[in-house]
């Protein structure tokens, strides 16, 4: 039931929680242990979540390498401890890393370069994708089914 949730992110942002009632909740076995749908409710698709669909779902060619940069950051951020609780001095230290590790990325950013062809195919699918969805040539179950792309 989870790779149903991938193609949710090439949805226009006012369309997403339909798509999640109708293809998505309809399919969620009647099972108390199944908590994941109420999870992705919680904070992702109700009113007043913490990552609301403006957040995460936009035309591809808007946004077309990553809508995970606060989920990178962390997972960078996090790999700098050993300790669930570090001293202050090893917490600053790691932001000073991460923010010079941030400074060379984007300095070293060159808007000239070609990306990998694996990417371009990739970004070209999931645009083909959303302009399918919004021609009404791909009906919303098809592409809620979308899990090779993402």
């Amino acid at each position: 039931m989870v790779t149903f949730i991938f193609g949710l992110s090439l949805l226009p942002a006012n369309e997403v929680v339909a798509a999640f009632t109708d293809a998505i909740m309809s399919r969620m076995p009647n099972d108390d242990r199944c908590r994941f749908a109420d999870y992705v409710v919680e904070y992702y698709i109700d009113d007043g979540c913490d990552f609301p669909p403006g957040v995460w779902a936009q035309r591809p060619d808007l946004n077309p390498t990553t809508t995970n940069g606060a989920e990178s950051f962390h997972c960078h951020l996090n790999a700098e401890f050993l300790a669930p609780h570090p001293n202050i001095y090893v917490f600053v230290q790691a932001l000073l890393r991460q923010q010079t590790a941030t400074y060379i990325s984007i300095g070293s950013l060159s808007f000239t370069r070609r990306q990998p062809r694996a990417h371009r195919d990739k970004y070209a699918k999931q645009l083909q994708f959303y302009t399918d969805y919004r021609r009404c040539i791909l009906a919303l179950r098809n592409i809620c089914n979308v899990q090779l792309i993402v």
